[in-house]
């Protein structure tokens, strides 16, 4: 999956040289994106150490309204789910983001953002919890399809600081910490 990652990372980076001449690109409303992938999930626990890496499907949905052509400010959520042996783990971030474009002319964006971050485990009845800081950092790109319609490819990272870790809500004393890989390709409706 790590190779998937550096190969996508890469692929991202040439993107605004390869679309360079693609028609100019204006931002001057309410932008909608959401998208579907594809990541991987890591967390961190006091005294019990960090976890195996494991893969599952992402998403996330962004609201929000340029107040330049070079800068979005919005909000966004973003999702990881699997299911492994019948047990259920998903992570959620609810982020305050900042889209900035370095050049106006292109698609290619730089992504960060803060915001709350949640993680859960369930194996019913019983239930692991835990909610922290989360913050993010991405890139992507805007291929325009049409006037007001593009294809994103991105790609994500997103992490938690520490957080008290819960089952079935009563408080362990263990902290937990996640981050999250996410590799998609959404639509954004500017």
């Amino acid at each position: 999956m790590y190779r998937l990652l550096q190969v996508a990372a890469l692929v991202l980076a040439l993107v605004p040289s390869v679309l360079f001449a693609q028609k100019s690109h204006t931002r001057e409303r309410l932008a909608i994106s959401a998208g579907l992938g594809t990541g991987t999930i890591g967390a961190s626990c006091d005294f019990c150490g960090d976890t195996d890496r494991e893969s599952g499907t992402t998403g996330y949905l962004r609201i929000g309204g340029y107040v330049g052509p070079k800068l979005l400010i919005g909000g966004e959520a973003n999702g990881f789910k699997n299911t492994v042996d019948g047990i259920d783990q998903t992570s959620a971030y609810y982020m305050a983001v900042a889209q900035w474009y370095p050049n106006a002319a292109t698609g290619w964006f730089l992504k960060g953002g803060l915001g709350l971050a949640t993680y859960r485990i369930s194996d019913e009845p019983d239930e692991i919890t835990s909610n922290a800081l989360g913050m993010t950092l991405g890139m992507g790109y805007d291929i325009r399809l049409a006037s007001a319609i593009s294809l994103t490819p991105y790609l994500d990272y997103l992490v938690s600081t520490k957080g008290e870790l819960k089952l079935n809500d009563i408080s362990s004393g263990l902290n937990l910490s996640t981050n999250v890989f996410h590799l998609g390709l959404g639509l954004t409706w500017h």
